[in-house]
């Protein structure tokens, strides 16, 4: 792509893998250290699945996308800027979602390989009621940061596991 005077790195943290790095690229743009960003998310959750777990396989795969993020020209609106971003994490619900194990911490033994603790485990009705209430607040959040109200949004495309999630 002729990126002759690139930074190049990885930022690993799943789903929120392509957030986190977007955040990283803004933060580089407005900051004057980049004029051009190109922020690439990929995942390949498919070998982290419990085939065998309805509850949990159905909700992760493997995607990929990317988008090209630019400075604007002093004194314009240039329109798909970033207004606002709200990030958070809260490791008191570590145990919602995890792979617990299958690293040198709990590596896979004969004892416990019918388990699979090499693959994600989800509590699912949990899991769901935190992310329709972050979801609420964070979008909330970023609203208020970027001086927007509701009625401002023509259009919103979050990153969810399905529909429920999305319509409550």
């Amino acid at each position: 792509i002729g990126a002759t005077n690139a930074v190049c790195f990885d930022v690993s943290a799943a789903c929120s893998g392509f957030l986190y790095a977007l955040q990283v690229a803004r933060h580089f743009i407005n900051t004057g250290n980049r004029v051009t960003a190109l922020v690439i998310g990929a995942e390949k959750l498919s070998s982290l699945v419990n085939w065998q777990d309805r509850s949990t396989c159905v909700l992760f795969g493997d995607g990929a996308g990317a988008v090209v993020i630019r400075r604007a020209e002093e004194g314009t609106d240039a329109p798909g800027r970033v207004l606002s971003t709200v990030m958070g994490s809260d490791g008191n619900l570590a145990d919602l979602l995890k792979g617990p194990g299958g690293a040198s911490a709990c590596p896979i033994t004969p004892e416990n390989v019918n388990s699979r603790p090499n693959t994600i485990h989800m509590e699912g009705r949990e899991t769901f009621k935190h992310a329709v209430t972050r979801m609420l607040e964070a979008s909330q959040q970023a609203l208020e940061m970027a001086g927007l109200k509701t009625e401002d949004v023509a259009l919103v495309i979050p990153h969810q596991a399905n529909a429920r999630i999305i319509g409550a």
